[in-house]
């Protein structure tokens, strides 16, 4: 029987066709305005007098923000990006020694991937769905240096190098049920597009957004709003090397709660959901971080776009900082989204110090699969409303650069092993089953399996519908995990 085609709400039609007027209206702001200041400067100054002032001075603010953002941007990047790659390959030999990779490899491809269908899912994964059948030995070849080397070919490897990323395509390559990598075709297909997030070009991923939105997102409500509005619960804002932090002083019967955000516009979305209300009436000791790089900082766009930032290793020791300066010596960690990379930072740093553990739609774990590069970073959005978020908050310059030069899986994959610690009392891991970038069913499927393996494992998973970020929107499951913390839940 044929199903009747069911038409969707013409509300849904008008929320769709306003998504995409804003989406455009601010892409196109930019070079408006850039074009205008030149066309004024060419002999329009006499028509651009008659208008106000004030519209004057932003036009031009807007046109200055365009061509420092974008133009400049794509300008440097071109310029640098040789110098690029070999700092991010001399980086990586660094920071991924041999007995890391070992490990890695161990418990990856042996432990996690149990099955030829795993196997062949997660390779193609990284080349963006490509059949396994599809592959030449080179792709593989060149896979394996990026994701153990940094590199972007064996070209750039040192000749033991070159022979380890060898080896490691035929472990790739006998995972996917063939003998050796000879059974591979030889060559390379161009056709075949490799993820390589850490090292792929950036101007691609962006795109560019009017400085008003930064007045109103970054500006109004994150630096003057948020701040107003925790200092009116309590918090006193103090420094640690790299990192800010908000803090509230509370009963010492319990150790203290750390707090981790996600991506957005920083602290004042779990204000409003009552999370941090909720914490608070608790009663315990709060430390709730902020992270500039994660809340679309105007400041972040304009250092990224000459090619500097704050580096993941500065703020990943700024927390055990964080944790000394106030003599902690247990605490209890909750991270929410990207802010679940941190938490997995301090779990892999400080075990001896880490009590309980709460991710909530947790972007760390599983990251040696393709899902949540892909879905962040390469997928194409499809409807309207995709297209939208996917502009402002996927292609955010600041982001993007956050992602995609200042993030290796390595260094911020958390890995079910990291949770299963005889110093954890226990983990919980919240996932919402419609997650846009989060491999939720993936995840929990993985947990279950190595559950299998060691009955008396100590996480937890709790599944719940919805998308990314329900956590914030659903003041039903804020206090479902403030009563898990545990803290007191709000009325």
């Amino acid at each position: 029987m044929a199903v009747p085609h069911v038409h969707a709400p013409a509300a849904v039609h008008v929320v769709e066709g306003v998504a995409l007027v804003i989406m455009w209206a601010c892409k196109a702001i930019g070079p408006l305005c850039f074009v205008l200041v030149l066309t004024c400067g060419r002999g329009g100054a006499a028509n651009a007098s008659k208008l106000p002032l004030l519209f004057q001075a932003w036009v031009v603010l807007e046109a200055a923000f365009f061509a420092i953002s974008c133009i400049l941007r794509v300008v440097l990047l071109e310029l640098g990006r040789s110098d690029f790659l070999e700092a991010n390959l001399k980086e990586t030999r660094d920071t991924f020694g041999k007995d890391q990779r070992e490990w890695y490899l161990q418990r990856i491809l042996y432990q996690e991937i149990t099955s030829l269908e795993i196997a062949r899912e997660w390779l193609s994964g990284w080349f963006c769905g490509a059949p396994v059948t599809s592959l030449r030995r080179d792709n593989l070849v060149e896979f394996a240096a990026w994701a153990f080397f940094g590199s972007d070919g064996p070209n750039r490897l040192e000749a033991d190098e070159v022979h380890e990323a060898q080896g490691v395509a035929t472990l790739f390559a006998e995972r996917c049920g063939m003998k050796d990598l000879s059974q591979v075709p030889e060559g390379y297909n161009e056709s075949v597009k490799l993820m390589r997030q850490s090292i792929d070009p950036i101007v691609p991923q962006i795109s560019h957004r009017p400085l008003l939105i930064y007045a109103a997102l970054d500006g109004f409500l994150r630096q003057l709003l948020c701040p107003v509005v925790m200092r009116f619960l309590g918090f006193r804002l103090r420094s640690v090397r790299r990192v800010q932090y908000w803090h509230l002083p509370g009963s010492q019967a319990e150790p203290p709660v750390l707090f981790v955000h996600g991506i957005g516009v920083g602290l004042l979305p779990y204000i409003v959901s009552g999370f941090l209300p909720g914490l608070k009436a608790s009663g315990r000791e709060l430390i709730v971080p902020e992270l500039p790089e994660a809340s679309m900082s105007l400041w972040q766009n304009l250092q990224t776009a000459f090619g500097a930032s704050v580096k993941s290793s500065e703020v990943r020791s700024s927390f055990v900082a964080i944790l000394d300066a106030h003599n902690v010596q247990a605490v209890d960690l909750v991270g929410h989204s990207y802010g679940s990379i941190c938490v997995g930072w301090m779990v892999k740093d400080v075990p001896a110090r880490v009590r309980r553990v709460t991710l909530i739609e947790p972007v760390a774990l599983l990251l040696h699969r393709s899902q949540t590069c892909r879905n962040f970073l390469y997928h194409e959005a499809s409807s309207p409303l995709a297209q939208f978020m996917r502009y402002f908050i996927c292609e955010e310059p600041g982001l993007v650069s956050l992602f995609m030069r200042n993030f290796t899986w390595f260094e911020n994959n958390l890995m079910f092993q990291d949770l299963d610690r005889d110093v954890l009392e226990r983990a919980s891991v919240y996932l919402a089953d419609k997650d846009e970038y989060v491999p939720s069913a993936s995840i929990a499927e993985s947990l279950a399996r190595y559950q299998a393996t060691r009955p008396d494992v100590r996480i937890r998973v709790e599944v719940r519908d919805g998308m990314h970020g329900v956590f914030v929107e659903d003041r039903e499951w804020s206090r479902w995990i403030l009563a898990d913390v545990p803290a007191a839940p709000t009325a």
